[in-house]
C-alpha cells in the first residue's frame, strides 16, 4: 500500500471534501448558468467550508479531550523530530499519560515558583562547541539527565504570550500538583530549559535572562501531547497568515 493510500483517510479531516459533496447535490456540474449563480456558488462554498472546518475541529477536540486538537509547528526548536509546517494532533492528558523522569518534591509548592528556587540545570559544551543542557539537579538531590524520551506537549507561555511545542524533560510531583519542565530538542536553537529564567520578578513579568516560561507548566493546564504527525501541510497556513503578512508589512 502506497503512502498516499495509507493517508487517504485524512480527506475526512478536510472541510472542502464535505463542501464538495454537499454542493454537488445542490449545483450539479454544468448547472451554474450565469455570473449570479457563480457568485452564489462561490460564497456558499466559502461559507460552508468555514462551517465544516469549525464542526470538524470541535468534534476532534471533544473526541481527543482538548480544546486544541491540531497545532502547527512554528520554528526549528523541535528538529529533527518535527519541522516547521508539520501539523500535530494532540490528545488531552493527565499526569499518568505524560512520559518523563519523575521527581518528588512533595513538600514544595511550585505555583509561580521560579526554577532557581527548586532546581539547577547543569550545562556543558557539546561537540559543536555550543552550550547545552546535560542534566537537572533538584532540591532533593535527585539528578535527571536530559533526553529526548519524554512526551512532546503543548502549553501556553504567559511570559511569551504564545503556545509552545516542546518536550517534557522532567515531571515533578509537588505539594500542589504535577508540573513539567520542558525543552526544545534542537540544541542549536534551544540550549536551555524553557523555565531557566534566573531570578524572576512576577509583578513586572521580568526574568533575569532570556527564557520561554517563567514557571514550570502545570500538567493539568497542558493543551495536550502529540500523538500523530501530519508532515508539512501546515506550511500553507504559515505562508498565508504569518510569512506573507510579515513580508507585506516589511517586518522580519
Amino acid at each position: 500500500m502506497s503512502l498516499k493510500q495509507k493517508l487517504s483517510f485524512l480527506k475526512w479531516l478536510d472541510p472542502f471534501n464535505y463542501v464538495d459533496l454537499l454542493l454537488a447535490r445542490v449545483w450539479p456540474v454544468g448547472e451554474k448558468k450565469n455570473w449570479k449563480d457563480e457568485l452564489v456558488y462561490n460564497l456558499s462554498y466559502i461559507g460552508f467550508a468555514f462551517l465544516f472546518a469549525f464542526i470538524i475541529y470541535s468534534l476532534l477536540g471533544f473526541g481527543l479531550g482538548t480544546h486544541s486538537p491540531l497545532v502547527v509547528v512554528v520554528g526549528k526548536s523541535m528538529e529533527p523530530a518535527y519541522y516547521e509546517g508539520d501539523v500535530l494532533v494532540l490528545r488531552g492528558v493527565n499526569e499518568s499519560q505524560v512520559s518523563a523522569p519523575e521527581v518528588k518534591l512533595e513538600n514544595e509548592s511550585l505555583y509561580e515558583t521560579p526554577l532557581v528556587e527548586f532546581a539547577s540545570p547543569r550545562y556543558y559544551y557539546n561537540s559543536d562547541s555550543a552550550l547545552d543542557t546535560n542534566s537537572i539537579e533538584f532540591k532533593n538531590g535527585q539528578i535527571v539527565p536530559i533526553s529526548r524520551s519524554g512526551s512532546v506537549v503543548v502549553y501556553f507561555s504567559s511570559y511569551r504570550f504564545e503556545p509552545v511545542i516542546h518536550r517534557v524533560v522532567a515531571k515533578i510531583k509537588a505539594k500542589d500538583g504535577w508540573y513539567a519542565l520542558t525543552k526544545g530538542d534542537n540544541s542549536q536553537t534551544n540550549r536551555f530549559i524553557d523555565q531557566d529564567c534566573g531570578k524572576v520578578v512576577p509583578q513586572l513579568n521580568y526574568a533575569e535572562r532570556p527564557c520561554i516560561s517563567l514557571y514550570a507548566a502545570k500538567v493539568s493546564d497542558l493543551d495536550g501531547k502529540a500523538v500523530f504527525l501530519i508532515p508539512r501541510v501546515g506550511l500553507i497556513k504559515l505562508w498565508l497568515f504569518d510569512y506573507l503578512p510579515k513580508a507585506l508589512s516589511g517586518r522580519n
